[in-house]
């Protein structure tokens, strides 16, 4: 077996680690219609990334432990072709934090 990762052989190192990301990109003929795909996407991952109840002395506290989650990012196409540095630019939105 080969131990070929080609997420590390192409992005350099930025000491934060951990699983690559899942992306989503979307395209649609409207900007309406990509919006509201991301929409639902975001209400269907919410409860995935809904915080536990804080079982401390404090009620109404909640908390998510990310160390293991796999982080879920989405944009559109059209923002990648827009943007001079197409996907390494500031064109993600990530799933689960607010």
């Amino acid at each position: 077996m080969h131990d070929f990762r080609l997420w590390s052989r192409i992005y350099p190192a930025t000491s934060h680690e951990g699983y690559v990301p899942v992306a989503f990109v979307f395209t649609g003929k409207t900007k309406a219609q990509r919006e509201s795909r991301i929409r639902r996407l975001e209400e269907d991952a919410r409860r995935y990334f809904a915080g536990e109840p804080y079982s401390g002395r404090v009620s109404g506290i909640t908390a998510v432990e990310y160390h293991q989650a796999v982080p879920v990012v989405v944009t559109e196409l059209e923002r990648i072709t827009a943007d001079p540095d197409g996907a390494a630019g500031k064109v993600w939105r990530r799933l689960g934090r607010g």
